[in-house]
């Protein structure tokens, strides 16, 4: 069976798995516009979910462990999953779990971030909710349905969700 494409429910019909409609890339102008709307968290979900080409699982499952400062990457080993009360499973795939470079500026907005944080143990969420007394990551689906859509929506872009930063970054 050949990558590509899913299997339908006949027995070797294979089914495109091109997509229904062209994900939406912000240019330069209309990222930086946007972030000037959100606050200090939201702006560095953005840049961190971008720069680092993550998936959402990925990025709630961060831990303060998986950001070595000192070397200046991200291991990223987790994927956090809301549905079921909360899942933390192992990534999706080996590329995931490949270390990340750390650019200076999300190392400076990360310690700052860490610096607000109450909860800094080593397997504390980076970002966690407060809803659950951080035993339990971010919801980053009401986050970006709350925050990060409205601002962008304000500024008459629609359409804007966390693929929207990784195929930008990858765009740019």
């Amino acid at each position: 069976m050949g990558s590509g494409g899913k299997r339908g429910p006949s027995t070797g019909v294979r089914v495109s798995a091109k997509r229904a409609k062209a994900p939406v890339v912000l240019s330069t102008e209309q990222l930086k516009l946007g972030l000037t709307k959100l606050e200090f968290r939201d702006q560095l979900l953005v840049l961190l979910s971008g720069a680092l080409g993550t998936r959402r699982a990925e990025l709630a499952a961060l831990w303060w462990q998986d950001c070595d400062f000192e070397n200046d990457t991200f291991q990223i080993q987790h994927s956090y999953y809301w549905r079921h009360g909360g899942i933390l499973k192992s990534t999706k795939t080996e590329a995931s779990a490949k270390p990340l470079p750390m650019h200076s500026a999300l190392k400076l907005g990360l310690l700052e971030w860490r610096e607000q944080s109450h909860r800094t143990q080593p397997t504390d969420f980076v970002f966690r909710s407060r809803l659950y007394g951080g035993t339990k990551a971010l919801d980053l689906a009401a986050v970006l349905k709350r925050k990060i859509r409205p601002a962008f929506e304000k500024l008459g872009i629609t359409g804007v969700g966390w693929h929207t930063f990784r195929h930008t970054v990858g765009t740019l």
